[in-house]
């Protein structure tokens, strides 16, 4: 079954890296990738007036240089990606980043967003790229896979799959969970950090995973008298663990796990990919 997969770009050395990790880390499967830049003023300025804010000179300036860096990713792929199972469309688009996406996905049915970070900082907008966050945030029609411009593709041993056994699990959400492990051939960690006593309806929970995990390597971990962001950070380090997947609640991004500063929890970015799963 070929997959569709969405790469956003801003032309960035960041973007060019999360395009080659999503080539290397699909490198047997047979996909359709859907490259898209999108062409916006820098102020946060309605879409109405957008035309006449920048003029039609500078809208036509923008859209040729959209136009542009796409022909020359383009080439730059051809040279770099040889397999028959990969295609390529390229699209460019006058609209704000989130909107284009969520258009996108609609329209080519997207079955994976893929898309590159800043890096490592202290500040969350920062720290993930304020698009990337973004569209972590408010696109929520299929997974997104953050990828730090450090982060290097190789074979994966384990994905990291923190829980407090408090979430209302989503067979759609656990499935893609699963294909991720699937594909990357990798074992799963599920990682429960306590934060008291353990409570049936969490041990119901548990129970109800491990019959749906029942068809990958997985196992579970406990870590006790610790942050949930320190632990979560301690055992993906001490571990080398190659990717982390958290579950997104409508109400915003990792609030039900994260009472401290959400770039505290994820100090480790810099080294390793993030796929958000939406409730």
């Amino acid at each position: 079954m070929t997959q569709r997969i969405l790469l956003p770009t801003d032309f960035s050395k960041n973007s060019w890296n999360a395009i080659t990790y999503a080539i290397e880390l699909l490198d047997r499967e047979s996909c359709e990738f859907y490259i898209l830049h999108c062409y916006t003023p820098n102020t946060p300025i309605s879409e109405n007036l957008m035309a006449s804010q920048l003029g039609i000179p500078q809208l036509q300036q923008l859209k040729e240089a959209s136009t542009e860096g796409l022909k020359k990713l383009s080439r730059q792929l051809a040279f770099r990606d040889e397999s028959l199972e990969h295609k390529f469309h390229y699209l460019s688009r006058y609209n704000f980043l989130t909107d284009a996406i969520e258009v996108c996905c609609k329209e080519f049915n997207i079955d994976l967003i893929i898309m590159g970070t800043k890096g490592a900082t202290d500040a969350i907008d920062v720290l993930l790229g304020g698009n990337t966050l973004a569209v972590m945030e408010k696109v929520r029609c299929c997974p997104v896979l953050a990828v730090p411009n450090s982060a290097n593709f190789t074979a994966m041993k384990e994905i990291v799959f923190p829980t407090s056994f408090k979430e209302d699990y989503q067979t759609s959400q656990l499935d893609k969970l699963c294909a991720m492990v699937r594909l990357c051939k990798a074992k799963l960690r599920v990682l429960h950090i306590c934060e008291g006593s353990f409570s049936e309806e969490q041990e119901a929970k548990k129970q109800e995973l491990e019959g749906f995990f029942a068809g990958i390597d997985y196992s579970f971990h406990t870590l006790e008298h610790v942050d949930v962001a320190t632990g979560l950070n301690c055992f993906v380090q001490s571990r080398n663990s190659d990717m982390v997947a958290f579950i997104n609640p409508k109400h915003g991004i990792f609030s039900l796990w994260f009472r401290r500063p959400l770039s505290r929890a994820l100090n480790y970015h810099s080294k390793v990919p993030v796929l958000t799963l939406h409730a």
